[in-house]
Formats: structure tokens, sequence, C-alpha cells
């Protein structure tokens, strides 16, 4: 923020750890995050200057539509890929479910890369 103001000097950074509070020690900083999640106060955005509860409550219903889509879609094309394979003369051997986890699990977290 500090270089986005183009005031980098060290008076301004000392006023900025006072207004967040970043010159208290770790685990009261710690405590007032937790408290604040707690009491559903997500803080303030300084770039958008509104509350982040009512950014989030804002941008929900775009979120929900396009989560609800995207569930929508694939829910009718796994339904239609299971009769497509369920009518096929020989379907083949189904491998068991844990194989299906791991062929989908990322590289980095099987640990083959």
């Amino acid at each position: 923020m500090a270089g986005e103001a183009g005031a980098g000097d060290q008076v301004f950074v000392t006023q900025l750890r006072e207004k967040f509070g970043l010159d208290k020690p770790l685990p009261e900083q710690l405590f007032r995050y937790v408290k604040g999640i707690a009491s559903l106060d997500l803080g303030f955005s300084f770039r958008q200057q509104a509350p982040v509860a009512k950014l989030i409550l804002d941008r929900l219903p775009a979120t929900l539509l396009l989560t609800m889509t995207a569930f929508a879609i694939s829910l009718v094309f796994g339904i239609l890929f299971a009769c497509w394979r369920r009518a096929s003369p020989e379907p083949g051997p189904t491998p068991p479910l844990p194989c299906w986890r791991w062929c989908s699990m990322p590289p980095r977290c099987s640990g083959s890369r």
C-alpha cells in the first residue's frame, strides 16, 4: 500500500503498521484475527473501500449461479456417459475405485514428479 501511494517513508509505514495492528505481538494478532472471523467481521477492503463481508455477499449470487450451472452440466454429461457405457455391448473390466482416485490425483500429490 505504501508503494502504491508513492509515500514509502518510514513514518508512513509505521502509521500503517499501527493502523492494521501489525505492531502488536503475533499471538495477539492471531487472537484478534480468529475473534473477527468467529464474529463474521472479515475486515475492510481498502482497495475497494467497502467491508469484505459486503463484497463477498455482493458476488455470492453470481458465484452460486456459476457453481450450479457447472454442477448441472456435469450431472447431465455424467448420466449420459453412464447410460452410453451401460448400453455398449462389451464394457470391459472397470478399475476399482482406489485406482480412479490415484489416476485423478495430480502428480505433485502422488509424488511421481
